[in-house]
């Protein structure tokens, strides 16, 4: 498979992954508004793609995993797993879809 079709797969996934995300119920947190806390994240794939219609163009796409822990002492997003899928253009586009998901299976998009 050529890199151009792998990216193209790769984004489509993703894709596909943040569609399914959205669709999905959001936790209703007790807590609302302003939200403390510190957070560590890893990075576990990335795919990149040199593009040939400017000079130093690619893109490509990061995913990272790890946690988040309240800095309030409450229960809401402490030790959430946290995962981050980022699409990156160096063209200057930039976006991407964060994922906390909570022991009893409750996710928060963000």
């Amino acid at each position: 498979m050529s890199k151009r079709r792998h990216f193209a797969s790769a984004l489509g996934s993703a894709a596909v992954a943040a569609a399914i995300a959205a669709s999905a119920p959001a936790a209703v947190a007790e807590e609302s508004g302003h939200w403390e806390g510190k957070g560590v994240l890893v990075i576990t794939a990335r795919t990149a793609v040199k593009l040939e219609d400017s000079a130093n163009h690619s893109v490509s796409v990061t995913e990272w995993d790890g946690a988040v822990f309240n800095g309030q002492s409450k229960s809401f997003l402490d030790k959430a797993r946290y995962q981050v899928a980022a699409p990156v253009d160096t063209a200057g586009a930039r976006d991407g879809y964060k994922t906390f998901s909570e022991d009893d299976g409750s996710k928060v998009f963000a």
